[in-house]
């Protein structure tokens, strides 16, 4: 289960030196570009992201960056084929030139199919999952969902008059 520490003033928010997964003291902290889920519209979506900059101890920032690389390294590889199956399968001069029929078959478009759907899925649906903790800012409210107990315990004392009332 996933626990939520929200901060109401996002411009006081003082962020403990722990590691947001084991809570072990760090000197630094790891920066990159969180995701957020999309924003969709009849017929488009809107992206958005944030830049963070989170206290990782130096085994969990490269266990975090491992994963990130490995996503990006399979979506890199979908991405060639999809567009590499894409051009074959819908440019003629391109199937001439590689001596295929002239009509593709069902089982490019179902590869081109599959790939697409891997690659939107492994942008929002996959990759919320491989963060540690997720950040929301609504307004000037940050919202941390997920870390470490310890690290959760670290961000409520370093921000006791920062938090909501509890009622």
């Amino acid at each position: 289960m996933a626990f939520t520490v929200t901060i109401v003033d996002g411009t006081r928010l003082v962020m403990p030196n722990t590691c947001v997964v084991c809570g072990t003291p760090c000197a630094g902290s790891l920066s990159y570009t969180q995701d957020h889920p999309p924003i969709t519209l009849p017929g488009i979506a809107f992206l958005k992201h944030t830049e963070l900059s989170l206290p990782y101890c130096a085994t969990h920032g490269r266990r975090f960056y491992r994963r990130f690389s490995r996503l990006r390294i399979a979506q890199t590889l979908a991405y060639i084929l999809a567009v590499a199956v894409g051009f074959t399968t819908f440019f003629p001069p391109v199937r001439q030139a590689l001596s295929l029929p002239n009509d593709p078959s069902t089982a490019e478009y179902v590869l081109l199919c599959l790939t697409f759907a891997f690659l939107v899925l492994s942008i929002f649906a996959i990759k919320p999952f491989l963060y540690d903790v997720f950040v929301n800012i609504r307004g000037n409210e940050i919202s941390f969902l997920g870390g470490g107990p310890v690290f959760r315990e670290s961000l409520i004392a370093a921000n006791l008059g920062n938090l909501p009332e509890v009622i």
